[in-house]
């Protein structure tokens, strides 16, 4: 049975685990396959900044060093930051996925612009790295951050639902664009 690990890049208790984990309905998982949610044991709480950025890299890393001892087939990274994607492909034998580089390739082929909605800006820098990495801002529509309390994180269903409507209105009105550093 092939067993995939996905790595949650920020500390979290085992029910802040369940809840990722339960994002992906078990009825999108082939039943031959085993997937298991595991958070990094250290590192940034918000990646809101270059520091941040760099726990991500260091934890993640190490969750799937890991991973690989530990038997697994195959890594996801969970964040769309796609922190040490490139440094874990470099050094595993299984294969690594990032869900920035599908999530922004798979925009890229839907339309000729896409946008990123994000909570607020302070993340910004993330989209950054992975723009310049995929060689994507030329497909960048312009992005504003919805500016929500950072408690909104682990919001409910209708909350989430509200945040996309803002967003939506805040579609029709002139964007600051998010520019390479």
């Amino acid at each position: 049975m092939p067993r995939i690990k996905i790595i949650v890049p920020i500390p979290m208790d085992e029910s802040g685990v369940e809840n990722r984990a339960a994002q992906l309905p078990s009825s999108q998982i082939a039943p031959s396959y085993e997937v298991d949610f595991e958070a990094v044991s250290y590192g940034a709480a918000l990646g809101d900044s270059y520091y941040d950025m760099l726990l991500m890299d260091m934890s993640v890393f190490e969750a799937g060093l890991k991973a690989e001892e530990e038997g697994y087939d195959a890594v996801c990274v969970d964040t769309v930051s796609d922190s040490g994607l490139y440094a874990l492909r470099s050094r595993l034998s299984i294969p690594v996925v990032g869900p920035g580089q599908t999530a922004l390739h798979m925009a890229s082929m839907l339309g000729h612009k896409f946008s990123i909605i994000t909570m607020w800006d302070e993340w910004f820098p993330l989209y950054r790295k992975i723009l310049t990495e995929y060689g994507l801002w030329g497909r960048l529509a312009p992005c504003d951050p919805l500016k929500h309390a950072r408690t909104s994180l682990n919001c409910s269903k209708a909350r989430k639902m509200w945040c996309l409507k803002s967003w939506n209105a805040k579609v029709s009105r002139p964007s600051k664009r998010m520019a390479p550093m």
